[in-house]
């Protein structure tokens, strides 16, 4: 059976070969390291725009809530508003109730 070109010649010996599979293992090492940041760094990512669009939606649908919440009690308080007092006495009633609400949110 032939041997490769090298192969048991002093050009192979035990003593060379050992630093190329060191460096070998080395750069397989340091290669794993990059893809593990990596793959740290992409699922930061993925965590921080999955918690930005979870953000997003909750004001979207807490603002919904606020708008029909307000509208419901408008229109409830009006209807009831008409039959006890004046046109005009509502308007004010309704008027400090939208104030109210928005100086309890912040607005």
């Amino acid at each position: 059976m032939r041997r490769p070109s090298g192969f048991g010649s002093e050009r192979t010996t035990p003593s060379r070969v050992k630093p190329a599979f060191s460096s070998t293992r080395s750069d397989a090492a340091r290669f794993a390291d990059e893809m593990k940041q990596k793959a740290r760094a992409d699922a930061d990512a993925l965590v921080r725009n999955a918690q930005r669009e979870i953000d997003t939606q909750t004001h979207r649908a807490i603002e919904t809530i606020r708008r029909e919440a307000i509208d419901l009690s408008v229109a409830v308080a009006s209807k009831i508003l008409r039959r006890d007092i004046s046109k005009a006495d509502n308007e004010r009633l309704v008027d400090d109730t939208i104030r109210e609400m928005q100086t309890k949110a912040g607005h």
